[in-house]
């Protein structure tokens, strides 16, 4: 090991033998330099951080301190920044509290606002055993039709295990599930390779298709008659954005035009989505003053969100409930499919049509999602990109929680285990087979 070289000897040191005065003055020098350096140790030790630098920043600071000027390598410091960030906020082990870098944080808001960059599938972490190892993975859990995810070949149950992009490929278990589905991103016109493991005749297959990104309008609400019989509606929600209430109004206008009075609402498959939206939505169902939902903070402040008219502006006036709103198809007859993935938003749709007794609910238990995240951009403060955060517990109106346990139906009816939610026929369909009859006795 090399060693620095030692500093030469102090010119002052004339000879050996010192007299009395030099001895003293030499003390005093020492207990100076003493001093001095216990004055400077204490300082940093108490006052090593500025009023504007917490202990969290001071160690980043450090630390790249000694990269800088130590490491062989040179280091892309924003983008280790930015994992840090990510790991800091991921180690708070809630799976819904996530920081979103600035490209991200845009790519969501969109999303919010019924548009975005990307191939039109929905998807969740998860875990698969390929080739004796244990991964992690991306499960598809929705392919939007006529997105390039479908025109592709990709179906639902679909286990991502590589993006390939222009960096090559990346296996989803060395990334975060964020950064997964951030490389799945990209500008529109682009195309991004994915692997995934599916099931064909009992047997699992690695699969890969290349996907073309497109710039994608959400259609978060789509509705038609039913093949089997005429007299029932059936109206898909996807997902509760700002722009389903609208949505949602037009696709019961229209088949309420065609005489029906029967209606499916399916929420299979819909992960839930924004407060305001799914307000928007039960209050077209409910009472002047009906309770929608409650929540509660850590502290055990509640908060009660009842049907009224609310009038919003900005992004979110579409979410507007006016007068004429409320309980505007009250006392139709209604089925709901809900599954494993319907979470959220949606579970409380169910659980509103459930407690309030309008409807039955057929399927399977669904996800059990009955938290509250607030999205916070960071802009504000100076940084990029944006928080989401857990902030509340949700309770739908009978007060009983669904956290962690799910919503059983009241009637329990599997899918077909060698079927596609994205491409089976109706008659194929067990659930919504089900549904319709429920409704025509």
């Amino acid at each position: 090991m090399l060693e620095e070289p030692k500093s030469e000897q102090s010119s002052w040191i004339k000879s050996e033998k010192l007299s009395l005065h030099i001895w003293v003055r030499f003390a005093i020098v020492v207990i100076l330099a003493v001093l001095a350096a216990v004055l400077a140790t204490h300082a940093v030790l108490v006052g090593r951080f500025s009023a504007k630098e917490s202990e969290e920043a001071y160690r980043f600071r450090v630390l790249q301190q000694y990269m800088e000027k130590l490491a062989y390598y040179d280091y892309d410091y924003d983008a280790m920044l930015e994992e840090a960030v990510r790991a800091y906020v991921a180690a708070s082990g809630d799976d819904y509290t996530i920081y979103y870098n600035a490209e991200e944080f845009e790519q969501l808001e969109k999303a919010n606002r019924g548009n975005y960059v990307g191939i039109g599938v929905s998807a969740e972490g998860g875990v698969t055993v390929y080739e004796g190892e244990t991964l992690e993975v991306l499960r598809i859990t929705a392919v939007r039709k006529g997105s390039p995810a479908q025109k592709a070949g990709l179906l639902k149950g679909d286990e991502i295990l590589t993006v390939t992009t222009e960096a090559g490929e990346i296996w989803v278990n060395n990334v975060s599930y964020t950064n997964a589905s951030s490389l799945i991103r990209g500008e529109a016109g682009t195309s991004v390779e994915l692997s995934v493991l599916r099931e064909v005749s009992d047997e699992r297959v690695r699969l890969t298709f290349s996907v073309l990104r497109e710039e994608l309008v959400l259609e978060s609400v789509e509705y038609r008659v039913s093949e089997t019989d005429a007299t029932v509606g059936i109206l898909s929600i996807s997902g509760f954005d700002l722009t389903t209430p609208n949505a949602l109004r037009k696709g019961m206008d229209a088949l309420l035009g065609k005489g029906i009075r029967r209606f499916v609402i399916d929420l299979r498959d819909n992960g839930g989505g924004d407060l305001s939206s799914v307000i928007a939505c039960s209050s077209l169902f409910l009472k002047k003053n009906d309770l929608i939902l409650s929540t509660q903070d850590k502290n055990g402040r509640e908060t009660e969100y009842t049907v009224k008219e609310r009038l919003l502006k900005g992004q979110y006036e579409p979410c507007t409930v006016r007068a004429e709103d409320i309980g505007k198809y009250r006392g139709y007859s209604y089925a709901i499919l809900i599954n494993g993935n319907t979470a959220s938003a949606a579970e409380l749709l169910a659980a509103v049509f459930r407690d309030y007794s309008m409807g039955t609910l057929i399927g399977e238990r669904s996800f059990g999602k009955g938290s509250v995240q607030g999205l916070y951009s960071l802009s504000d403060i100076g940084l990029e990109g944006g928080l989401r955060v857990t902030t509340k517990m949700y309770f739908p109106p009978c007060g009983e929680g669904y956290h962690n346990i799910g919503i059983a139906p009241d009637v329990e009816v599997a899918f077909p285990k060698d079927k596609h939610l994205a491409t089976v026929s109706e008659q194929e369909d067990t659930q919504l087979m089900c549904a319709i009859e429920k409704l025509l006795k």
